[in-house]
């Protein structure tokens, strides 16, 4: 009977191990040490560190490529549909209007939209991969996930960027080969405020 009951001490002990892995690992932001292994695969002289695409990110789970009626389910309807007339920032070949919608900004091309920058407000959750982003994230935590970049970061003003002043910006290329558009993630006071993909106009 002892060994039945040690027995079956040690699988309720297993179960409940694997099960406190496996939430750690759901919803949550990886470890430093996992992330850094994530990210050291290297081509070309350059480090995954240095890419993120923009495809694969997922703002409350919607992709950042997307149409006008996905949007209109996960938000609600825009705050404002408008022309554009800033033809340096432009994601689409030809004329499209800017839909704005608490915080976020797309291009709109008939029901085709495509995310440009991302403001990090209450509730809004970028997922990338097995990474969450949030207006928690801290500069701190970028520091170490992504030391390229990190090593490379800018200060800016609203001269330089329309997002606000004295931002830490750390900078990403789309893909391995793109030499055009930015992921630009822009701080605040040492925490994550808004996130574009950008132009170098």
């Amino acid at each position: 009977m002892s060994r039945l009951v040690i027995l079956f001490s040690a699988l309720v002990i297993l179960a409940c191990t694997i099960k406190e892995k496996t939430k750690a690992t759901t919803n949550s932001k990886p470890s430093s040490e996992a992330m850094s292994q994530y990210f050291k695969s290297e081509k070309e002289g350059l480090t995954q560190s240095e890419v993120l695409a923009w495809n694969e990110l997922k703002i409350n789970g919607m992709s950042t490529f997307t149409s006008l009626t996905s949007l209109n389910s996960k938000f609600g309807q825009p705050d404002s549909i408008v022309e554009n007339y800033d033809h340096c920032q432009h994601l689409f070949d030809d004329e499209y209007e800017l839909v704005y919608r608490g915080g976020l900004k797309f291009h709109l091309k008939n029901d085709s939209i495509i995310a440009e920058s991302i403001k990090l407000n209450e509730g809004i959750r970028l997922i990338y991969n097995d990474l969450l982003f949030d207006k928690e994230t801290t500069l701190q935590e970028f520091s170490i996930l992504f030391t390229q970049a990190f090593e490379r970061r800018e200060v800016v003003d609203i001269d330089d960027y329309p997002y606000g002043n004295n931002l830490t910006l750390l900078k990403f290329k789309e893909n391995m080969d793109a030499l055009d558009y930015v992921i630009c993630f822009f701080f605040k006071d040492g925490k994550l405020f808004y996130v574009a993909r950008l132009f170098p106009c």
